[in-house]
Formats: C-alpha cells, sequence, structure tokens
C-alpha cells in the first residue's frame, strides 16, 4: 500500500471511490466541487501495488463562529 497526495488523473478512481463508500454522487459531487474552487487544500489517497485507489481522505479550510 502506497498513501500520497492526490494527482489530477486520480479524480476518476476518487469519485468512484466516494460513490461506492457512500452509496450516492453527493459526496463525490462536493469533493469535485471543492477540488474545481480551489478549495481543496489535500487530498491523499491511498493505493494497492497496481494504483488502484483504496482509500481518500481530502482537507478543506472551515470556518467555525462562537
Amino acid at each position: 500500500m502506497l498513501i500520497r497526495t492526490e494527482i489530477g488523473i486520480d479524480a476518476p478512481g476518487i469519485d468512484r471511490l466516494l460513490k461506492n463508500c457512500f452509496g450516492s454522487e453527493q459526496e463525490a459531487e462536493r469533493v469535485r466541487q471543492l477540488r474545481e474552487q480551489g478549495l481543496l487544500t489535500l487530498g491523499m489517497v491511498a493505493t494497492d501495488d497496481e494504483g488502484q485507489i483504496l482509500g481518500y481522505a481530502a482537507f478543506s479550510p472551515v470556518t467555525l463562529a462562537g
């Protein structure tokens, strides 16, 4: 297993993983929007030896009031 920063060609695999894990398009769409708007601070993927994406973590800024 390899854990690394996501690169552009990972996007379809990340979409597929999120759809399979969450059972809908909603999370994949949210991540796509964050990526397109430049609001994804960091994206990390875990891949197997063949490069298939097995895990994903996304980081984006959050503002808390209170």
